[in-house]
């Protein structure tokens, strides 16, 4: 499997890329306007979401910066994020994370 442009959400570091921040401060970066490294590792999603009271509407409210980000500029179109989540990805309508 290889890495798609765009956002991916793997189990493990898919590929060594020299960028790796938080989700935090990823999320922070574009609501700060600031331009995302083309090859970029984010840590803590699946903390973030685990920890949230409403997993839906965090998830919703991640998109939505994210499609902000996409929007600005801020994230070319030949940007590849990888999500490293700990747990197990299994897709069946939705996919889900289990932790």
């Amino acid at each position: 499997m290889r890495l798609k442009r765009g956002f991916n959400i793997v189990e493990n570091e898919y590929d060594h890329f020299e960028d790796t921040m938080t989700l935090l401060e990823f999320l922070n970066n574009i609501r700060r306007d600031e331009q995302i490294p083309s090859r970029l590792t984010v840590k803590g999603l699946d903390t973030l979401l685990l920890n949230s009271c409403d997993q839906e509407e965090m998830g919703m409210f991640i998109g939505e910066l994210l499609r902000d980000g996409q929007s600005k500029g801020l994230i070319r179109t030949s940007t590849v994020v990888q999500f490293i989540v700990n747990g197990k990805i299994t897709k069946d309508i939705h996919t889900k994370i289990k932790v």
